[in-house]
């Protein structure tokens, strides 16, 4: 079903793939996917990208939040560069 990609991997990528990239909420989501897959690189990424779509949302506010979470004070861009 998910090919050789973990579940994980695989959940984020489909949600990506079937709404719009830029959707702060679909981000936020594979932030927290790639969290919980012990890849914070990745999570941060997502959240940066999910804040810099919705900088004054509440989907937004909430990705700022969890990337202080991290320890980084985030710097909200409002075209974030999409994880590798």
């Amino acid at each position: 079903m998910y090919s050789n990609r973990p579940v994980p991997e695989a959940i984020s990528h489909r949600g990506l793939r079937t709404r719009a990239p830029s959707d702060p909420s679909i981000l936020f989501e594979a932030g927290h996917v790639a969290f919980l897959a012990g890849d914070e690189d990745k999570a941060r990424s997502y959240w940066m990208r999910a804040a810099g779509n919705d900088p004054n949302g509440a989907v937004g506010r909430a990705a700022a939040k969890a990337v202080e979470m991290l320890g980084v004070t985030p710097v909200v861009k409002s075209q974030a560069e999409p994880p590798k």
